[in-house]
């Protein structure tokens, strides 16, 4: 390594620690990953067979207690519920097989003993389904037996009554014949009813044997039966019709099918089948939970197996990790030591000759050669020293030309300043007169706007004050048709009020005459004495009634020419407010003209009124515009104002940062 550059020795160094660094990388992430597959396999894959296996066997037990539960229950709608529960469990069941199978495809040992589990649980599975037919059919046939136990009691409960009132008939009757043959319905009436105890106390049977026993005992009655039954129809009248419908029902429980005796004979044998079926799913069960014990001792076995070859594969991964640890520190430290072993001595010198650059000596120069890349360095530096020192004499040179270029512009720049500030005085003198001449045709175009639209408003008021007219024009002549109305019902009030007066006075001449006429009967009653009494006191009623309707026509009278001479007046005054009514409609009518001469008047003004507002607007634009135009130049010859005067303060900034650059240059060593 001692003759290749510094550069090259760091890479090579510094790559086969690299190198090193990788390869133990590589070594710790292989045995992370082994550490991991096997941590997996043990605390994921292990743990999850054996959990699948306890569920199994859990699964395999609930199907079993269901059984059992279903196996004592009678209700329908319980054994129903149990049997859909029994017969989706047994699907699960056979789901979490099928997984587990998929589980254990790698583990053959595993493999043979699931295959026992399924066998076995298939059998459970039948047995369990066989059973809830088994136990189904038990029930139908406890229930016909008591079916057929209730009908045959309500058909036997007569037979007592039937037979021994037949059986006192044949004793009591004459015929000698007929009594001796007594006994054999006696005979038939006990040993009937023993058979019929018997039949009504098969339910207390719960062995099979016992109730073969019983069978053969109740064949041997029948029979026995039979042959009396013979005798009895042969030698009984009427015995037939007595006892064939009781014998039949009888024989019927004893012998059909569908009977009694035979439907609890079928009861017996479900309970016995029943029995058999649970014994051995319960052995089947406990078979299968000693395999699944076996299976989860095979899991525990694989998971400590699994354990010590972890334990073996972290221990290699130790010490091949430590040897490249202790290859990689060994590498670092040869690697630096040869580093800094070919920087030291070279960049010192480069760094006294720094030192002098730094204070200004530009006279001193690196003269030893390296092979490395500080040689290469140090011929950069005696170079930037001799660029640099060729540079400050140059700028020592053009210093003084600087300076004088300075001192000129900065009195130019005054002048400038000068000349700007008197321009923008006369631009500011004219942006004010403009100003003010903008107000002036802002105020003119403001008055001629709100002419305008007092003389729109006065349009408008003028508009209304027509149409207010027009109304009233119509409302009076509405009123002058109302009052010509009135005056002709007044008039004809005035005419009928006169013939009311003409009959008043026809009235007055009937009483006058009729009190006439009252006072010739009063007088010839007089005359008449005590016959013409009764006619005196008719006339003087009659009297009283004339004098009473002359008063009534007077008063009749009189309100009528009052009424009469109301009604003149009134025509009086309606043909008055008739004649003010048409001057009024003359009046509005004139109105309306001068109303509307003055709204054709009021429309030219507002027009002159926009006219003069639209050109004062236009105006105003071209005044702003110009007021706009001189401020931009006040402005800008503002700006014109402090550019000149920034430039004379840079001229006099730039004369005295040449003064300074001239002393600084002065403090470098250039010869």
């Amino acid at each position: 390594m001692v003759n290749l550059s510094l550069i090259k020795r760091i890479v090579i160094g510094f790559s086969l620690v690299t190198a090193c660094a990788i390869a133990l990388s590589f070594s710790a992430y292989m045995s992370q990953q082994r550490m991991e597959e096997q941590f997996n396999y043990s605390a994921v894959i292990l743990t999850k067979l054996l959990d699948q296996s306890v569920e199994l066997d859990n699964k395999v037990q609930l199907i079993n207690r269901l059984t059992l539960i279903h196996a004592n229950a009678k209700e329908a709608e319980k054994r129903q519920s149990l049997e859909e529960a029994i017969n989706d469990n047994i699907k699960d069941l056979e789901q979490r097989i099928n997984s587990l199978i998929a589980d254990v495809k790698e583990y053959p040992l595993l493999s043979d003993q699931l295959s026992s589990i399924v066998a076995q649980t298939n059998t459970i599975n039948t047995a369990s389904l066989n059973h809830i037919v088994l136990h189904n059919g038990r029930i139908q046939a406890y229930q016909r037996v008591f079916t057929e136990m209730a009908e045959f009691d309500a058909t036997w409960e007569f037979f007592d009554f039937d037979v021994l009132d037949a059986i006192e008939q044949m004793k009591a009757s004459n015929d000698s014949s007929i009594q001796s043959s007594s006994w054999i319905l006696e005979s038939l009436f006990q040993e009937t009813n023993v058979i019929a105890d018997q039949l009504g106390k098969l339910v207390g049977v719960n062995l099979l044997e016992s109730l073969v026993i019983i069978e053969k005992q109740l064949e041997t009655s029948a029979s026995g039966i039979k042959n009396k039954l013979d005798i009895a129809y042969t030698s009984i009248p009427n015995s037939e019709s007595l006892l064939s419908s009781y014998i039949d029902t009888l024989m019927y429980q004893l012998n059909d099918p569908n009977g009694l005796f035979t439907q609890y004979k079928a009861y017996l044998n479900y309970n016995q089948e029943s029995q058999m079926a649970l014994d051995s799913l319960t052995q089947d069960v406990t078979d299968l939970s000693q395999v699944f014990e076996q299976v989860s001792a095979s899991i525990r076995q694989l998971s400590a197996d699994a354990y010590v070859m972890s334990n073996s594969d972290n221990q290699n991964s130790f010490w091949i990790n430590l040897v490249l640890t202790l290859v990689t520190i060994a590498i670092s430290i040869m690697v630096t030591a040869n580093v800094i072993r070919s920087i030291r001595s070279p960049l010192k010198e480069i760094q006294s000759a720094l030192s002098k650059m730094a204070e200004g000596d530009f006279t001193s120069r690196i003269n030893q050669q390296y092979q490395s890349e500080l040689g290469e360095i140090a011929s950069g530096i005696n170079g930037l020293s001799l660029k640099l020192k060729e540079l400050l004499t140059d700028i020592k040179n053009t210093d003084s030309k600087v300076n004088d270029f300075a001192v000129r512009g900065q009195e130019q720049g005054k002048q400038v300043v000068e000349q700007v500030a008197l321009q923008q005085q006369r631009a500011d003198s004219m942006a004010t007169a403009v100003t003010q001449m903008e107000q002036a045709v802002t105020e003119v175009s403001t008055s001629a706007a709100s002419s305008s639209n007092s003389v729109t408003d006065i349009v408008e008021v003028a508009k209304q004050n027509m149409m207010s007219m027009k109304t009233n024009v119509g409302f009076v002549e509405a009123l002058q048709d109302s009052l010509g109305l009135a005056s002709k019902v007044i008039t004809d009030l005035s005419n009928q009020s006169q013939q009311i007066d003409e009959i008043l006075q026809v009235i007055q001449s009937i009483s006058e005459q009729t009190n006439l006429l009252a006072l010739n009967a009063a007088i010839e009653a007089a005359r008449a004495g005590e016959h013409g009494r009764g006619f005196a006191v008719v006339a003087d009623e009659v009297r009283s009634l004339a004098n009473r309707t002359q008063v009534s026509a007077n008063e009749i009278g009189t309100m009528i020419e009052s009424l009469q001479s109301n009604s003149k007046q009134a025509v009086r005054l309606v043909e008055d407010n008739l004649q003010q009514s048409e001057k009024s409609v003359s009046h509005s009518n004139k109105t309306h003209d001068s109303l509307l001469e003055m709204v054709e008047q009021l429309v030219s003004v507002n027009d002159m009124s926009q006219t003069i507002a639209a050109a004062s607007e236009e105006q105003s634009a071209v005044v702003k515009e110009v007021a706009r135009n001189i401020v931009d130049v006040s402005d800008l010859a503002h700006q014109i104002s402090e550019n000149a005067a920034l430039s004379s303060n840079n001229s006099a900034e730039l004369s005295q940062l040449s003064d300074a650059q001239s002393k600084l240059i002065d403090q470098f060593r250039l010869a």
